[in-house]
């Protein structure tokens, strides 16, 4: 039976083989001739895309250039450069701030990387497009993208872009002032961080922790993990910017404003050295703030007013609300009036935006929607095509009739069991009948077995070596030693101290106990020490406790003292004093 189904299996792989062999020889010259055509093309393509990519952010006449190049040469089929070609375009739009058109472009780019199933690539459109709702502002829809994308990295195991996406939204849960969720996701990025030892990230992360901490005014944390930015990178000079910065954040929390000034400055200085222009606009407005803490209005005013235009886009709100603190405070009402309707407007148009972008949200998810129910359309055409594929089909027909024989097989090799099944029953069915013999006989044996046991003597010592004298003699002596020398009174006392001190086995001496006093050895021994309480009750109870009489007649506790006095007398030690008082 072995050897025949060796064979079907045999003839089954050279039949797969042979037919795929054939396919194969389907092509023509000319088909092979395109595919190495194609294949130049492919390597010209992933070229132009590179370099385009090289441009990007440096040179955008450079990198359109190239991308319209790539974009002439890419053809149905060419599902990865399309994908490529999707991003590049996004990247151009989003860095010219058409925020529309690169959105376009990265929605296009996911929805061809997921009809290839390209995990890696599906995760990539999706940060790219939550940085097209960051610059919209539009967090929530940003953090929904990277979610989706630590979705799509965790099943295809890649932990380190992972833990990049928790930054990004821990960051973006930080806007939104979500501080619990963005704690949460920032604290995953840093454990993966340290798990790939790269402390440069931990540093920044950690930055970032100390941020989430000072707005939630948990002082401690935030010097906690100050210490840590300190400790992971302690040569980087972005560090160094980052951990004077936040010092002065943690003097302000504790309202040392002074202290905070002196930060600040250092942290100025840091910045106009590494020219970080955010830096520069964060540490101005702070030094203005805790100029204004410390009722130094002209002060305040002059750090405000080395602001460039150049910051403008990091601090407009902030700096105008600072520039309306500084005018009330010098009691200039009519510029602090200006800058407050400055910032109330900014406030208003802010919020104006908010709602367009929610909007915008919601037609984004219905354009999804539609996108899903597209491509699961594109999925039934092409299960059709495959359908109506001949080649298919024969293989499924010949996979059919391979599952029809081995079903037969299996058909076969059940009734063979079913006989085998029936042999041994009977087998068994035999061996259970001589069994119910033997077992019948071993009763019978078993009966007279007891009979026999019955004519003995019964007794657990029936087999003792004493004889009637010789436990009568050791009972003697037993009950004179206990008389004479009390060993009861030692709270200690055992049965192996008591047969090493009259020299007679533990076994002999409990054998007379039960045989000739009817007792065990505790027994025997508490009715020694019940006694001895008695007389100490009767004699000299007066100037002892009940605690003092259960330790000079040999009980090593009260508790064990009043059950066995109870047990043995039918009364508590207390009332038995009573009844003799």
């Amino acid at each position: 039976m072995i050897k025949v189904r060796c064979y079907l299996f045999l003839t089954f792989c050279v039949l797969f083989c042979e037919l795929k062999v054939h396919a194969q020889q389907i092509r023509t010259y000319e088909q092979l001739q395109q595919d190495l055509k194609s294949q130049d093309t492919l390597v010209i393509i992933d070229a132009l895309q590179g370099l385009a990519d090289y441009y990007v952010g440096e040179n955008v006449d450079s990198t359109e250039f190239y991308a319209k190049k790539a974009a002439l040469l890419i053809k149905p089929g060419y599902g990865r450069q399309a994908s490529a070609n999707h991003k590049l375009w996004g990247e151009i739009y989003l860095h010219t701030n058409k925020l529309d058109s690169a959105q376009y472009h990265f929605e296009g780019s996911f929805e061809l990387d997921s009809l290839r199933n390209d995990s890696s690539g599906m995760a990539s459109s999706l940060n790219s497009l939550s940085v097209v709702s960051i610059y919209r502002s539009d967090y929530p829809v940003a953090i929904e993208n990277l979610i989706r994308a630590i979705t799509i990295l965790k099943t295809i195991n890649k932990e380190r872009e992972v833990g990049f996406c928790q930054y990004n939204v821990g960051m973006l849960y930080v806007r939104m002032k979500n501080y619990e969720r963005s704690e949460y996701y920032l604290n995953q990025s840093l454990q993966n961080a340290l798990k790939f030892r790269d402390t440069a990230k931990a540093a920044t992360i950690s930055s970032g922790l100390v941020n989430v901490n000072l707005r939630q005014k948990e002082i401690d944390s935030a010097e906690f993990y100050l210490s840590k930015v300190h400790d992971f990178k302690k040569d980087s000079q972005k560090n160094q910017d980052n951990y004077v910065y936040f010092k002065g954040e943690i003097a302000l929390e504790k309202e040392a404003f002074q202290e905070a000034l002196s930060y600040f400055e250092k942290s100025l200085k840091l910045a106009m050295v590494s020219k970080n222009r955010r830096g520069f606009a964060l540490a101005i407005n702070k030094l203005a703030y805790a100029s204004l803490r410390l009722e130094r209005p002209e002060r305040a005013l002059q750090y405000l007013n080395r602001t460039d235009s150049l910051f403008k886009p990091y601090s407009d709100m902030e700096r105008d609300s600072l520039y309306y603190a500084t005018y009330t405070q010098l009691g200039d009402s009519e510029k602090a009036l200006l800058y407050f309707k400055e910032f109330q407007r900014i406030k208003d148009s802010t919020l104006a935006l908010k709602k367009v972008y929610a909007v915008n949200a919601i037609e984004n998810a219905n354009r999804n929607r539609e996108s899903l129910l597209v491509i699961e359309r594109q999925q039934g055409l092409l299960k059709g095509y495959l359908e109506r594929n001949k080649f298919l089909s024969i293989l499924i027909g010949i996979g059919i009739l391979v599952f029809g024989f081995f079903l037969a097989l299996l058909y076969i090799r059940k009734r063979s069991v079913d006989r085998e099944k029936d042999f041994i029953e009977n087998q068994y069915r035999q061996v259970s009948e001589t069994n119910l013999d033997l077992k019948n006989k071993l009763e019978r044996v078993s009966k007279k077995i007891q009979e026999k046991r019955k004519e003995r003597p019964k007794g657990k010592y029936q087999r003792s070596s004493l004889s009637d004298d010789e436990r009568k003699s050791i009972m003697n002596t037993l009950l004179s030693y206990m008389e004479q020398e009390k060993p009861y009174l030692d709270t200690e006392f055992s049965q192996k101290a008591l047969s090493d001190q009259l020299d007679i086995s533990s076994h002999h001496l409990s054998e007379v106990l039960n045989i000739n006093l009817g007792k065990n050895f505790y027994s025997f021994i508490n009715l020694y020490r019940v006694e001895e309480a008695k007389n100490i009750i009767e004699n000299d109870s007066e100037n002892l406790t009940m605690i003092a009489i259960a330790y000079d007649s040999g009980f090593n506790s009260k508790a064990s003292f009043n059950r066995v006095f109870k047990e043995v007398t039918g009364s508590t030690p207390s009332v038995y004093k009573e009844s003799v008082g």
